[in-house]
């Protein structure tokens, strides 16, 4: 069967200039990653103002096909999360990183696993992608503006975005593309 694209450059390296972080910054390398336990998963941490604290990018899809990202992290001082996909039909979901709970609409499909030792895969799926976003949060909120510390948030690792209606097994890039190999098609 063929395989699918991690469309995500730079997948592991947040402090990359494709990605764009607004009010938080990253400390690279900074604690083992889920999966291999390599000391490359980076620390994002909130900045010390009364606002929105997020890292995303832009991301060349479309606006007809499905598609999911999907991120590990982990709880570092901030236990929620909220992934945004924008493009087709948008999509807005608040995790908790403590029991994969979630607030908002969840649209196509979404999903929080559990990988151990506090790390989570959480995914969302929908309809067209121009862009996605990651916001640290407070709160169980899909509007997460709220007053940073200047030391809490969380480690993240693997960002993936593939056009498909589930996340599959994740694959690093850098500066291209990568296939994930052979994937299936799963409706959850």
């Amino acid at each position: 069967m063929p395989g699918v694209q991690n469309m995500t450059t730079y997948s592991e390296q947040f402090d990359n200039a494709i990605w764009t972080k607004i009010l938080c910054s990253v400390s690279t390398n900074t604690v083992a990653n889920p999966v291999n336990g390599a000391i490359d998963a980076d620390s994002i941490i909130e900045g010390s103002t009364n606002n929105y604290h997020y890292w995303g990018r832009n991301i060349t899809g479309d606006l007809e096909n499905l598609f999911t990202a999907s991120i590990y992290v982990k709880a570092n001082g901030r236990n929620f999360l909220v992934l945004q996909i924008a493009g087709g039909t948008s999509l807005t979901l608040c995790f908790s990183l403590v029991d994969g709970s979630i607030t908002g609409t969840p649209g196509v499909g979404y999903k929080a696993e559990s990988v151990g030792n506090g790390w989570w895969r959480l995914s969302i799926t929908t309809t067209g992608i121009t862009n996605f976003q990651f916001y640290l949060s407070s709160t169980a909120s899909i509007n997460p503006t709220y007053q940073g510390d200047g030391v809490s948030g969380v480690y993240a690792w693997g960002a993936q975005v593939v056009r498909a209606n589930w996340a599959g097994p994740y694959v690093k890039t850098e500066a291209a593309a990568v296939n994930t190999g052979a994937i299936r098609s799963i409706v959850t």
